[in-house]
Order: C-alpha cells, then sequence, then structure tokens
C-alpha cells in the first residue's frame, strides 16, 4: 500500500498543504527547521505530518476532537480535513478523507462507501489495510521515543500480543468448548458414580429370592385353601340360620295378620253402627231442608206481597203531591178558563193534605208490618238451619267405610294367613334353641375363619415382600448395568474432549503455531541484526517450566491416578510438567559469548535491537494478514545512532524493508540534516511563529 497524495486542510499547525507522492521512491525523508533558524528543528511539524497519515487511516492523533484543528482557522470557523489517496497492490485507489467542521462534528468520506457512517468507514480501512490501529503502532508506525515498546513489556504481555495478531483466539473458542464438554461429562461421571454408590447391595442371589418367591407363594396357597374351606363351612351355616330366621319372620308375619284382622273385625263393627246413626241423620237432615225450603217461599211471597202495597200507596203519594204542587202554582186561577174556580182554590187544599197525611200514616203501617214479617220469618229460617247444621255434622261424624270394604278385608287377610301358616317349615315352639344354635356356630365359624385369615394374610406378606426384594433385586441389577454402561461412554467422551483440550491448549496446534511464529521471529530478528553488522544475536523461550505435574497425559488426555505416576497407563508416553505461557527474548553477546540483558545495554544497542524487533513482528503481522503493508513511519529512530550505525539502518530499509519484504513506502523523520544526502525524496517542514508550511526539499 502506498499513499499517493495527501492534503492537508487547517491539520494542527498546517493551515494548507497539498503533496503528491505519485513519482517519489520508496523512502522519503522529512527534516524541519525554523524559518529564521536552520539550526532548530524541535517542534517544527515533522511528527505532526505522520500523524496526519495515521489520523487519515484510523481517525486517531495526538489529541482529540477540537485540539486537531489549526488554532487560526478554529477562530475563523473554518472546517479540518485530512485527505489522501491510498494506491493498493492491486492498482486499485481509494480516495478517503477525514476531518472534523467548524463545530467539532466528525465526518469520514471513502470514495467506495458514499454515505456510511464513520463506525462503518473505520471497519471498511482496517479490513482493507489487514491493521488495526493498535497493530499499525506496534508495528508499522515508530513513534517518537516509543520505539521500546515491545522490548520493555513483561513476558505474558509479549505472548499475549503475538497471539492477538496470530489469531489464537479462534483456539481459545475452541478450547473453552472442549473445556465446557469435559466439565459436563466430569459432572456427569461423578453423578453416574454417585448414582452407582447408591443402588442398594442385595444379601441375597436372584435365584435363591426366586426360591424364596417360591417357597412363600406356596405357604399362601395352602393358607388360602384353609380360608377358603373356612369361609364354605361359614356359608354352610349362615344359609341354616337365614331359614330358621326366616322362619320365624314367618310366624311374625302370621301374627301381624291376625292382629290386622282382629283391626279389621272391630271397623266392621264400628262401621255398621256408624252407618245407621248415619242414616237417621240423614232423613232429619232431609225433612228440615224441606222445611227450610217451603219458610224460604212463604218469607218470599209475603214480603212480596206487600211491597207491592207500598209501591200503590207510594205512587198515590207522589199522585196527591203533583196535584198540591199544581194548586200552590195556579193560586186559584183556572189555567185553562183563567178565572178564579173552586176546584184549583184553597178550599180544594185540604182534602188533598188529609188525604195524602193518611196515605203516609198507612205506608209507615205497611212498612213496620213487612219489617215484623221479615224478622218472624228469618228468625225462625236461622232457628231450623241452625238445627240442621247440627244434624249435618252428625252426618260428618259417622262418616265411615262402607261395612262392605271390611268385609273384603277380612276375608283377604283370612285367607293370607291360612296361606303363610301352611309355609312355615318350623313350629313356633322350637325355633328359639334352634336359631341360638345357629348363632353359636355362626360365632365359632368366625373366629375360624379369623385365624385363617391372619395366616393367609401373613403368608401373603412373606410372599409379596419375596417378589419386592425380587423385583428390586432384578432393578438394582439391570440399574447398575446400564449406570456402568452409561459411565464408560461418558469416560469415553472426557477422554476425547479432555484430548480436544490438548489439542486446542497451549501445547497442541495453538502452541505448534506459537513455536513456528517465534522460529520465524527470530530468525528475522538475528537476519536483520546481521544487516546491521551488530554482534548480538536473539533467541526466544515461548514457556516456562513449574515444579507442578499435569493431572492428564497431554498426548490421549487420560488421567493419572497416583501423584507419584511418571508414566501414561494408557499410552505410555511419559508425564509432562505445567508450563506458564510466556515469551522470554534472550539477548546474546556474540563477542562476549554470554546473555545480555536488554536494559544494561547502551542506548544505541538498545534502538537497533529495538528496532530489530519490532521490523520482525511487522514481517510477522504482514504474513498474518491478508490487505497490504501500510506506509511505515520511523519517527526519530536514528538519534541514539552512530553514523556508522545510522548507516546501517538506511541500507537496511532501503535493501531489505523495500526489495525483501516489498514495503512500498517509507517514511523516515530526523533531526540531523545529513539524512538529505542519504535519501533523494525529503520532505522540509518550516516552521513560521504560528504555522508550519511543507515542500519538497
Amino acid at each position: 500500500m502506498k499513499l499517493k497524495e495527501l492534503q492537508l486542510r487547517n491539520w494542527m499547525l498546517f493551515r494548507e498543504a497539498d503533496l503528491s507522492f505519485a513519482h517519489t521512491g520508496n523512502v522519503i525523508g522529512i527534516v524541519g527547521h525554523y524559518v529564521d533558524e536552520d539550526a532548530r528543528s524541535n517542534r517544527s511539524g515533522k511528527s505532526t505530518v505522520t500523524e496526519a497519515i495515521k489520523y487519515l487511516l484510523y481517525g486517531k492523533g495526538r489529541g482529540q476532537g477540537s485540539k486537531l484543528i489549526n488554532r487560526l482557522s478554529q477562530q475563523d470557523g473554518e472546517d479540518m480535513a485530512v485527505r489522501g489517496i491510498l494506491q493498493l497492490r492491486d492498482g486499485r485507489e481509494v480516495e478517503v478523507t477525514r476531518g472534523r467542521t467548524h463545530d467539532n462534528k466528525g465526518f469520514l468520506e471513502i470514495s467506495e462507501m458514499e454515505g456510511a457512517k464513520i463506525s462503518e468507514g473505520d471497519e471498511y480501512l482496517t479490513e482493507l489495510i489487514g491493521f488495526d490501529d493498535q497493530e499499525y503502532e506496534s508495528t508499522c508506525f515508530f513513534s517518537q521515543g516509543d520505539i521500546h515498546r515491545f522490548m520493555l513489556a513483561r513476558p505474558g504481555e509479549k505472548r499475549d500480543l503475538i497471539q492477538r495478531w496470530l489469531r489464537q483466539d479462534r483456539w481459545a473458542h475452541r478450547l473453552a468448548f472442549a473445556d465446557g464438554r469435559s466439565k459436563v461429562l466430569r459432572s456427569e461421571s461423578e453423578a453416574l458414580r454417585m448414582a452407582l454408590g447408591s443402588i442398594p447391595e442385595i444379601g441375597k442371589s436372584t435365584a435363591q429370592l426366586k426360591k424364596d418367591v417360591a417357597g412363600a407363594e406356596r405357604r399362601h396357597g395352602k393358607a388360602k385353601e384353609r380360608l377358603d374351606v373356612a369361609l364354605s363351612a361359614w356359608e354352610t351355616v349362615r344359609d341354616s340360620l337365614s331359614e330358621l330366621e326366616k322362619a320365624r319372620d314367618t310366624h311374625d308375619q302370621v301374627d301381624a295378620l291376625e292382629r290386622r284382622l282382629r283391626v279389621a273385625t272391630e271397623k266392621l263393627t264400628t262401621a255398621k253402627k256408624k252407618s245407621k246413626a248415619r242414616q237417621k241423620a240423614k232423613a232429619r237432615a232431609d225433612r228440615i231442608a224441606d222445611r227450610l225450603v217451603v219458610m224460604a217461599e212463604e218469607l218470599g211471597e209475603g214480603t212480596e206481597e206487600r211491597r207491592t202495597k207500598i209501591s200503590l200507596e207510594f205512587r198515590e203519594q207522589q199522585l196527591i203531591e203533583r196535584r198540591l204542587g199544581k194548586v200552590h202554582e195556579v193560586s186559584g186561577v183556572c189555567p185553562v178558563l183563567g178565572e178564579q174556580c173552586s176546584r184549583v182554590g184553597p178550599e180544594a187544599v185540604e182534602p188533598l193534605e188529609k188525604e195524602l197525611n193518611r196515605i203516609k200514616h198507612y205506608l209507615v203501617q205497611l212498612e213496620e208490618e213487612l219489617a215484623e214479617f221479615r224478622n218472624e220469618r228469618v228468625t225462625a229460617t236461622a232457628v231450623t238451619a241452625k238445627e240442621l247444621r247440627k244434624h249435618t255434622k252428625e252426618i260428618e261424624r259417622n262418616e265411615y267405610a262402607p261395612p262392605s270394604t271390611f268385609k273384603e278385608t277380612i276375608e283377604e287377610l283370612t285367607t293370607e294367613i291360612a296361606e303363610t301358616f301352611a309355609a312355615a317349615d318350623y313350629q313356633r315352639e322350637e325355633l328359639p334353641d334352634l336359631i341360638q344354635r345357629a348363632e353359636k356356630e355362626i360365632g365359632a365359624q368366625r373366629d375360624r375363619i379369623g385365624r385363617a385369615r391372619e395366616l393367609e394374610s401373613d403368608a401373603l406378606q412373606l410372599a409379596t415382600q419375596a417378589r419386592s426384594e425380587l423385583k428390586q433385586a432384578t432393578q438394582a441389577t439391570t440399574r447398575r448395568k446400564e449406570l456402568t454402561d452409561k459411565l464408560a461412554d461418558v469416560e469415553r467422551d472426557r477422554t476425547a474432549w479432555d484430548y480436544c483440550k490438548y489439542i486446542f491448549g497451549s501445547r497442541g496446534i495453538p502452541g505448534s503455531i506459537m513455536e513456528s511464529s517465534f522460529g520465524m521471529l527470530e530468525e528475522n530478528i538475528n537476519f536483520i541484526l546481521g544487516r546491521m553488522n551488530t554482534d548480538l544475536s536473539v533467541r526466544f523461550q515461548p514457556y516456562r517450566e513449574t515444579r507442578q505435574w499435569e493431572k492428564t497425559c497431554l498426548a490421549c488426555g487420560a488421567g493419572f491416578e497416583k501423584t507419584r505416576q511418571n508414566k501414561c497407563q494408557s499410552c505410555g508416553e511419559d508425564r509432562q510438567r505445567k508450563r506458564v505461557d510466556q515469551l522470554i527474548l534472550q539477548i546474546i553477546d556474540e563477542y562476549e559469548g554470554e546473555i545480555s540483558e536488554f536494559g544494561l545495554d547502551s542506548g544505541g544497542g538498545k534502538t537497533l535491537i529495538s528496532f530489530a524487533v519490532r521490523l520482525a513482528l511487522m514481517f510477522l503481522k504482514v504474513r498474518q494478514s491478508s490487505g497490504d503493508i501500510p506506509p511505515c513511519i520511523l519517527d526519530e529512530v536514528l538519534a541514539e545512532l552512530d553514523q556508522v550505525n545510522r548507516a546501517a539502518v538506511l541500507d537496511l530499509v532501503g535493501n531489505v524493508l523495500v526489495k525483501r519484504y516489498g514495503v512500498e513506502q517509507i517514511f523516515i523523520i530526523s533531526h540531523n540534516a545529513e539524512i538529505q544526502e542519504s535519501i533523494e525524496d525529503t520532505l522540509v517542514v518550516t516552521r513560521h511563529n504560528s504555522h508550519s508550511t511543507i515542500a519538497w526539499a
């Protein structure tokens, strides 16, 4: 991968910069100075250029947010943007523009992903480059003062970093799955062993238990036969007692029928008496009823006759009163002739008034006579009706069934008594003794049945217990066989998964990959140190053995039962000690022939070692990545080297990094102005008072 163009707008110290790398070589130098002081280069903005490259690729710089925007442009309300064109090895070109608006909002534009979110664009660039930001900083980006990062890390951190590059986490997932399955199977194995231990032990064999069951069933059969005999005898006695009780019931039934016959005879006598009294009372009541009819007719006729007289006299009274009214109206003048007339005068009023008074007096007499007549007749009728009610009650008191009904009942009872008495098999006198003897025999048979039932129950209980023991023994044997077979299957599966743990563990496939990678790292580091004409070499130790022994065989996964067991009983392999996964890097001084410590070496020696290790790590990462090698940044890596070693490093960069490992673009930042003589393409950064500019030398 090569950066073809780089444009800076309001990026930190740079207001505007346009750089093209289309026709430059693979190695580009970057030097700096102040506009009025050539010997001064610190804080001129050299690293700011390479920081722009890292920001373009990953969106990260020395600062965050508004700190990345040029101070003056921020005051003017202008946006910050870093634009670049990435030229891939397959010839494609990808244009990337990243920046922040004047109100501090980030944006990312990629030519192949229009309208994508920033997070989606970052994922695309990381996949395109093949390095994430941390991997880039640990390999290709040699920031100022940070070249010793890997060498100063602890052994475990070094190994973890390389494992992450080698994508060893894929084995961790498989290892975790195998470990989970192994734990599950181990739990199942323990549960099966506990289940086997919980199965009760049967003291007798199955054959002996079968014999016990047969003997108990024979004893139960004999006891049941004795119980059946006792029950049969009891049923015979019970039937005899039933016949005796039936005969007794028959005689009791005859007695009841005789009592009913006496009652029916008495009722017949009573019915005859009441029938005669009722007939007499009915005759008297009929005569009185006839008399009441006659009295009612007389009362009606007499009342009607008197009311007729009263009605006639009343009409006569009304006629006279009308005549008197007319006389008074005309006042003695004839209404026809219109003159005084004696027929309508005062002399005609007196006779009319006398006649009217007579009629009124006669009407009063008639009313009194009618009232007296009705009182006499009503009183006589009430007395007669009272007498009729008396005889009616007497009739009701003598109401009874007809004698013929009782005669029929008496005949039926007499016949039933004769038939019932004839059905009795025993005489009444002998029944009590016979019933008493039968009841005693019933009691004796009940006692025999009780004893037979107890014997039968005991025999049945023994037989049931024997069958239960036989069933338990059979079930226990079957269950023990099932659990034993299942335990064997579980143990076989657990052994297989334990072996998978070994395969996916640190000593299996991941360990082989790590050891192969360590060998490659060691070879590349020593090659680089040799090309730089040093008398140093390195040696990797990928693990550290402890005093503890492994609990399972690493070859087949079988467990070691004894603490001091040295060989696996399954496969015969030697037992291994436990290892601690870490990366120990030993530095060997070839001139003195002994191991040297990194911290005790000189500044230049440390730089050469760290430079060689970082380059080797970069090549290892490149081999594991599917993308191109991004631009390599060497920021002040030559500062602590002498002239000879600087020349060796520059030669290494040109002949090894570019030609052997295929790095397409390398940026070298240096304070030493002599670098312009060694590198053909050099950028010069000039620091002004408030900003910096950049141009080709």
